[in-house]
């Protein structure tokens, strides 16, 4: 009975094979170390020394005060509260039944749909193909204000997800 590797030849030419490894030389001067690595993440791009230096900033404040504004006229959608009674109380015009402006709609109607598109990544292999910049914003617009606000981060992310649903509109 003949063997596999006999009945199937190769063209490989056993002449050719490369010369035997040598023996390992050790250089006599060691190499100078080399750098350490130095990474960064999109939450520490801005420079800020410590979360309070952030939260004093006009950008972590004006952050955290948006967060209180979206999520005020969440829950006054949610629990049909008397926008007339909120409005007064933060100052706004009388009359309106919303607390928010067309623009800050249109921003918490994106954040919303960008947490709802991140959501089935979280703790996948996939949350590595989310862009750095969706990461940043998330982070600067939600995750910090939550940190700062010490509020449940599941809680908040999910009533800002439920924004893309109902988008405060009663006929939807």
């Amino acid at each position: 009975m003949t063997r596999i590797f006999e009945a199937y030849p190769t063209r490989r030419n056993t002449n050719n094979a490369p010369p035997p490894y040598s023996e390992p030389t050790i250089p006599t001067t060691p190499a100078p170390p080399s750098p350490p690595l130095v990474t960064q993440t999109p939450s520490t791009r801005k420079g800020y020394r410590s979360f309070k230096d952030w939260s004093e900033s006009p950008a972590g404040r004006k952050a955290i005060a948006q967060l209180r504004r979206y999520l005020i006229e969440i829950l006054a959608f949610t629990f049909e509260a008397d926008m007339t009674v909120i409005n007064a109380v933060l100052s706004q015009a009388d009359g309106t039944k919303t607390t928010l402006s067309d623009a800050e709609h249109a921003s918490l109607l994106a954040l919303a749909h960008l947490i709802r598109s991140m959501y089935p990544k979280v703790g996948k292999p996939e949350w590595l193909t989310i862009p750095d910049s969706d990461i940043t914003m998330i982070t600067e617009a939600v995750s910090k204000p939550i940190k700062f606000l010490k509020l449940d981060g599941c809680l908040v992310f999910e009533l800002l997800a439920s924004y893309a649903d109902h988008q405060c509109d009663s006929s939807k």
